[in-house]
């Protein structure tokens, strides 16, 4: 693994697509544009996840553990699929998965 501290967001991106890692993040607007099906003729950020939180750290923090057997399913199923991401919003009101 390389040294990632100082990397930009887009090398980390790149470097977690290529893994199928997951970014766990409460700076949701910042990474959703990130990991954004890019123009015609860029590359596409396939495989990285998102799980982002838009409500406050306590909050956030009961409800992950509250769905976290959900998230783990989430993540299982699509180490099946190559091309395709999880995507989790964590919010106030909701938990929304989108596939």
């Amino acid at each position: 693994m390389p040294e990632l501290r100082g990397k930009s967001d887009h090398v980390l991106a790149a470097i977690g697509d290529a893994d199928g890692a997951v970014f766990v993040t409460w700076n949701a607007k910042h990474y959703k544009k990130i990991i954004r099906p890019r123009l015609k003729g860029s590359e596409r950020l396939r495989r990285l996840g998102l799980v982002s939180f838009e409500c406050n750290h306590a909050l956030g923090r009961k409800r992950i553990e509250d769905v976290i057997g959900l998230i783990e399913f989430e993540y299982e199923q699509l180490q099946e699929r190559r091309d395709s991401r999880m995507r989790i919003e964590i919010k106030k009101e909701l938990i929304r998965i989108l596939r």
